[in-house]
């Protein structure tokens, strides 16, 4: 056979190999949109109304219970679909009980627990059997639950019920009181649960005022080694305790937050105890300490040298430009480590005069996240 002949032949067979790949490629298509059909048609949530496949969180094991039981076997099985769970105060009688057999199913589970409400001791004492489990707990009270307190208008942490030994697994505590005012809560009882959680990474308090017994002497700081993000309002702290807490735990702080007037002095030894943080931010701060704040970072770059982030809201600002010279001097004194300032004042900021626009314009240009604006609206003033 002729060398031309071979060729030729060699040429029709690779046309039929790609006949037949392509044949293959629409088979395989075929066989795919088939194989989809035939899922939905086995499977069983596909019937069932669009709510039910997308149910909210703490509602989707009750869900799948309810479907069939194929659903219902799918979902006991399925620790992951029941290790978070809200509970609310005033409880139907005998919750406690559902509440175990919720938390058995979760297994062996992480735990992520959310109280709104005063607590009682049956129900803390459920969720503390399962403490070395406990990895996120929220407790928040509002004025729904104000007839629960005790006789001195005071709330006691999980209705008394405190674990005895220590919370491995708790990452994250927050405890919010009532929004518009401090709920009064007792002392050492969150004490007590902050030095048996020394695995925190993060702790936020608002809204709380902390009370003391009369007779009782403060206890001894808490240590939390591990502490990445600390929230906190400044009257939720007995003088100098945070400052106290901060020497004695040395934690990897990034991040913090403070509601609420603060003693500048204090507000400096703060800072000058977190070399790690990155992300500062201040409520209700008023204006000359901002003055002296902006002052005191400016001539010290090296207290928080690592600060990214810093977002201040001011309270009765009587004099904008000049606190906004002062944070031009700060941008201008931390350009290297600063990428996003936001300034909010409880007044208007109406106009600039040109050169602190200009100043400030320049540092949006060279590409820092710049907001200054009222706190009555979301409008930024170097925008405009």
């Amino acid at each position: 056979m002729s060398a031309q002949a071979i060729e030729a032949q060699i040429d029709q067979i690779s046309l039929e190999i790609e006949r037949q790949k392509d044949m293959l490629r629409k088979l395989e298509s075929r066989k795919s949109l088939l194989q989809r059909q035939l899922n939905a048609e086995r499977d069983p949530i596909a019937h069932y109304p669009l709510e039910y496949a997308r149910p909210q969180t703490h509602l989707g094991p009750l869900l799948l219970l309810n479907i069939c039981n194929t659903w219902t076997n799918i979902a006991l099985s399925t620790p992951a679909l029941w290790a978070s769970i809200g509970i609310g105060f005033p409880r139907a009688p005998g919750f406690e009980e559902l509440l175990e057999m919720w938390l058995r199913r979760a297994g062996s589970r992480r735990l992520q627990i959310s109280i709104k409400g005063a607590c009682d001791s049956l129900v803390a004492s459920s969720i503390l059997q399962h403490s070395a489990q406990l990895q996120s707990l929220c407790i928040s009270f509002d004025e729904t639950n104000a007839e629960d307190d005790d006789d001195d208008g005071c709330y006691e942490l999980l209705g008394g019920i405190l674990p005895e030994m220590e919370l491995p697994s708790l990452q994250e505590l927050e405890i919010f009181g009532q929004i518009g005012m401090a709920t009064n809560l007792l002392w050492p009882p969150v004490h007590r649960l902050l030095r048996l959680s020394p695995n925190l990474t993060e702790l936020n308090i608002q809204n709380i005022t902390f009370m003391m017994y009369m007779d009782e002497e403060e206890p001894e700081t808490f240590v939390l080694p591990h502490l990445e993000t600390l929230y906190v309002s400044t009257w939720a702290l007995f003088d100098d305790s945070i400052i106290s807490f901060l020497r004695q735990s040395s934690p990897p702080l990034l991040k913090l937050k403070l509601y609420g007037r603060s003693d500048v002095g204090n507000l400096y030894e703060v800072m000058s105890l977190i070399p790690t943080l990155t992300h500062f931010e201040s409520v209700f701060l008023r204006s000359p300490f901002v003055a002296e704040l902006f002052r005191y970072l400016s001539q010290n770059p090296h207290i928080t040298p690592n600060l990214q982030t810093f977002q201040l809201e001011v309270a009765h600002n009587d004099s904008p430009t000049d606190i906004l010279t002062l944070l031009a001097g700060l941008l201008a004194a931390r350009r290297s480590s600063l990428k996003t300032v936001r300034l909010t004042t409880s007044g208007s900021i109406k106009t600039l005069p040109d050169d602190l626009a200009a100043t400030l314009g320049q540092f949006l240009a060279d590409g820092m996240d710049i907001h200054v604006g009222s706190a009555r609206d979301e409008l930024n003033i170097l925008s405009q």
